[in-house]
């Protein structure tokens, strides 16, 4: 099953790079630009993971980032997840 991941990075060009190698992870991936408009996303759906949001953040990358390490993560929560889920199943 697709996780559903919106991505809140203000550069568009990062955007697009998380949303190629989200995708890659099997995510659904939706992109808000600006911090209201990603607020508008997290506070009107359910989402698997949201990428960018400091505030009430389990992780946090500074920019410049490494794709690997961001990928690596991402793939740690997803795990967590599961694990829990898991559990309490």
């Amino acid at each position: 099953m697709k996780k559903e991941v919106p991505v809140i990075e203000d550069d568009p060009d990062i955007a697009e790079l998380l949303r190629i190698h989200l995708e890659d992870l099997d995510c659904n991936v939706y992109s808000a630009l600006t911090g209201t408009k990603g607020l508008e996303l997290a506070e009107n759906e359910k989402y698997d993971l949201i990428i960018g949001l400091e505030t009430g953040a389990d992780d946090y990358m500074t920019k410049p980032f490494n794709v690997r390490k961001f990928i690596s993560r991402v793939k740690a929560i997803f795990h967590r997840v599961n694990m829990i889920q898991e559990q309490i199943n």
